[in-house]
């Protein structure tokens, strides 16, 4: 049935308040959040603050609910639905809720899966390891540990960080990701949307940031978004490859502080080989501490013997698909130098 736009605000709300179970709050909370955020989206707006309660006003009349553009009601009524319904249910929310109303999409971005080619772990070790009641770095602590130990300045840093995230990215040829220098204003890719440890960006305004715009999420990829086991990974990676040889053994420390010696060399040593290597594959070799068995040969994602390129699987997004060969060639371009100590 159709409806006249603000009529079918009305309908919307009342219908999201029932579908979610939310608070006769919690509903006018939502209403005013539309109201302030299309508010301050004027290009002519008078300023104030964002508070739930507080009343705007432009050229002394009130900007209310019903004056934001029904095309930004339904998204944030979309977005609500995605935080708040549970995964097997918001399907069956949107359409509740958005029956009937003009303008809804046919089948919302977020009820599709998205890919994550790096799902899983490519060795036993990429995972960090940790004891009873302990907590595994998070990818920002991971990368201020590799900073320090490098000696790499802010801006190579930053830049380390956005490649990783735009291989991380890929995967979803429909949504391709794009480095290059952060925006003003712009996430850069070592921030983070979930834990208070990396919600600081690197380098003070002047100092050049890296970002990467779209990817396989749908929306900006961070360095929060990326496995932490797969950060890891391209780490120890980019210092076998990219730093002096006289620094892998204190930066390889500082990223695998819950592996031995032993175990740190048969890691690099797969990553440098671009190799899966299962726990199984750990359990049945003595290592590299006593030297490497004939014998001992790391299984496939599959759990077959013998090497395999991670590449060959088509899972692993990184140094072995061609695709990313040529990402890495045309980042090189933009790679700034690391700062050697003296």
């Amino acid at each position: 049935m159709p409806v006249n736009t603000r009529e079918a605000r009305r309908i919307l709300a009342e219908r999201l308040g029932s579908a979610l179970n939310l608070t006769p709050e919690k509903v006018e909370e939502f209403k005013y959040l539309c109201t302030a955020a299309g508010y301050f989206r004027l290009h002519d707006h008078e300023g104030g603050v964002m508070m739930p309660g507080t009343k705007h006003y432009r050229r002394s009349r009130e900007f209310t609910y019903n004056d934001v553009p029904w095309k930004a009601i339904l998204e944030a009524a979309e977005s609500t639905i995605k935080r708040t319904a549970d995964d097997d249910d918001r399907t069956g929310v949107f359409e509740e809720v958005m029956r009937g109303l003009p303008g809804r999409k046919s089948t919302p971005e977020w009820a599709k899966p998205s890919v994550n080619p790096n799902a899983k772990p490519m060795t036993f070790y990429s995972r960090y390891r940790t004891k009873e009641g302990e907590e595994p770095p998070s990818n920002a602590q991971m990368l201020k540990y590799f900073g320090e130990a490098a000696g790499l300045d802010e801006s190579s840093l930053s830049f380390v960080s956005a490649q990783i995230v735009w291989w991380d990215a890929m995967g979803d040829d429909n949504k391709s990701p794009t480095l290059g220098p952060a925006k003003r204003n712009h996430t850069t890719a070592i921030s983070s949307r979930s834990d208070a440890a990396s919600t600081t960006t690197l380098g003070s305004p002047t100092t050049p940031r890296w970002g990467v715009s779209g990817g396989r999420l749908g929306r900006d990829h961070t360095f929060a978004d990326v496995p932490s086991h797969y950060a890891r990974d391209r780490l120890i990676h980019y210092t076998i490859t990219h730093l002096d040889s006289d620094m892998h053994d204190r930066v390889l420390a500082a990223l695998c502080p819950d592996l031995n010696q032993a175990q740190i060399a048969t890691y690099s040593k797969c990553i440098a080989e671009d190799r899966v290597m299962s726990e199984e594959d750990e359990e049945s070799g003595p290592g590299l501490e006593d030297g490497e068995s004939e014998g001992h040969v790391p299984r496939d994602r599959d759990g077959n013997r013998g090497i395999k390129r991670a590449s060959q699987g088509g899972e692993h997004i990184g140094k072995g698909t061609k695709r990313a060969k040529a990402l890495d060639s045309e980042a090189r371009k933009l790679r700034p130098r690391p700062a050697k100590k003296n």
